[in-house]
């Protein structure tokens, strides 16, 4: 009787059966080990019994083995050869750097005259240094009043003035500041440095503490490199509610000889900031500055076509009036009718539309949109850029897509997450009602691929709500 061809038999999944005289033999398959009716593994790997190359790992499968090249080398397992990735050029070393190969890698060596690691070596090289030094050395200025001239001065210090090259010099000069600055944030845009602190009503003390610390650092940071601080040109600003800057303590700081006291108004790359942050005073300056031009416009607008009074309005008002929009467009709506008689004024200039005319359809035939519109206009443009990867990474860190939050498909999946904001002044910000603008448009606006585009289309849409 055959029991192996009959299946009498009982030999293990892991073994054969063969079949003897009047009997049956169970024998384990190769690379297993048993009595036939059990049979295991054998982890040829851990018994060192493989034939894999020194440079190969061993991998353990049922019945067998199988090897695998290290990283660095090629081969089928069993021979392996070490890989040259620096005459291959499949290294990954910085252009200022060498590479030099080792056993089953590469070396990455920044040249003499950089330093850093083997993806990035920083320096100059010596003819970039002779150049720079040739620039700054026996370099002398003069004044000159008229048809008068002042005697030349060597310019020991700094950079000469007027240069381009001068204030991207002065950034790098600058670069290692933010180091000294150990419990506040510091913001820098050349030589206008900002240092910034946040606390509550109840560790005002502390805050403030920690602020002077960290001017005290700059200040010594800044005469160990022979930079002068004016402590009459430093402003000392607290931010916050109304009601919790009336609740502080007298604060004040002391700075190079000058004792710093909270001002309520300052003025910040242009931009006029507010303790509150209503920007009233920012908008009160800019409607009067705008005003005052164009006054002066519309004494003169015989003498110019409509062309050149819209250039002349486009580069004296308008280059003023949306600057820095997205920082202060949620403002009151108070402030945005100034501006808009701001806008009317000067579409009267243009069109030759009389004061007590309705403004309308001047407005309409000149295509502008209302200063509400032009906002949120920018604000569009703002978040799209922000969206898409064009902004700077810490604003895009701000932005929670509703799908992060939770995993319920909805029509709203792929909407901006909006914050619950307890105050009206949180709504107005612009990360919220940004946010909201942009959930409102459609999702083929949002996914166009290119900014003009965008804008196109978004302009299209606000006049389309205008009307």
């Amino acid at each position: 009787v055959d029991e192996c061809a009959r299946g009498l038999d009982n030999c293990g999944s892991n073994s054969q059966c063969i079949n003897t005289d009047g009997s049956f033999v169970c024998r384990c398959n190769y690379g297993y080990t048993g009595n036939g009716v059990y049979c295991y593994d054998i982890n040829e790997c851990s018994l060192s019994i493989d034939n894999c190359h020194s440079n190969a790992s061993c991998s353990n499968i049922g019945g067998s083995f199988f090897c695998t090249c290290e990283s660095g080398y090629t081969g089928n397992g069993t021979f392996c050869q070490e890989i040259d990735e620096c005459s291959l050029s499949v290294d990954d070393c910085h252009p200022n750097s060498n590479c030099t190969n080792i056993d089953g890698s590469f070396l990455c060596i920044c040249d003499e005259e950089f330093s850093g690691n083997e993806t990035l070596c920083q320096g100059a090289s010596s003819s970039s240094v002779d150049w720079f030094q040739s620039y700054l050395s026996d370099r002398y200025q003069v004044t000159r009043i008229g048809q008068s001239t002042s005697s030349p001065l060597l310019v020991k210090h700094g950079v000469p003035q007027g240069s381009i090259l001068g204030p991207l010099l002065f950034t790098i000069y600058m670069n290692d500041l933010p180091k000294v600055v150990s419990n506040c944030d510091v913001e820098s845009y050349v030589d206008d440095t900002k240092t910034f602190i946040s606390f509550s009503l109840s560790e005002a003390n502390l805050g403030l503490l920690s602020l002077s610390q960290d001017l005290r650092n700059i200040a010594e940071w800044c005469c160990s490199n022979k930079l002068l601080i004016n402590p009459l040109k430093t402003e000392f600003m607290i931010f916050g509610m109304e009601k919790s800057i009336k609740n502080l303590p007298n604060l004040s700081i002391p700075f190079l000889g000058k004792i710093l006291t909270p001002v309520t108004v300052c003025k910040d790359l242009g931009l006029t900031l507010d303790a509150t942050l209503t920007f009233d005073d920012h908008i009160n300056s800019l409607t009067s500055t705008l005003t005052s031009s164009l006054c002066q416009i519309n004494r003169v607008r015989h003498l110019f076509n409509k062309n050149a009074l819209l250039v002349m309005i486009n580069c004296i008002v308008f280059s003023k009036l949306y600057y820095c929009s997205t920082v202060w467009s949620g403002t009151t709506q108070k402030n945005v009718k100034k501006l808009q008689q701001v806008q009317n004024f000067a579409a009267r200039i243009v069109t030759g539309t009389r004061t007590y005319d309705h403004i309308t359809p001047a407005l309409d035939k000149l295509g502008w949109l209302s200063v509400n519109d032009s906002l949120l206009y920018r604000n569009a443009i703002m978040m799209y850029k922000i969206v898409h990867g064009l902004a700077p990474a810490y604003l895009s860190s701000k932005l929670v897509i509703r799908s992060q939050v939770h995993n319920h498909f909805t029509r709203q999946t792929n909407d901006l997450n909006i914050l619950r904001c307890r105050t009206s002044k949180a709504k107005r910000s612009f990360f919220n009602h940004a946010a909201l603008l942009w959930n409102s448009f459609d999702l083929s606006t949002r996914n166009i691929s290119t900014l003009g585009g965008f804008k196109k289309a978004v302009r299209t849409e606000l006049i389309n709500r205008q009307n």
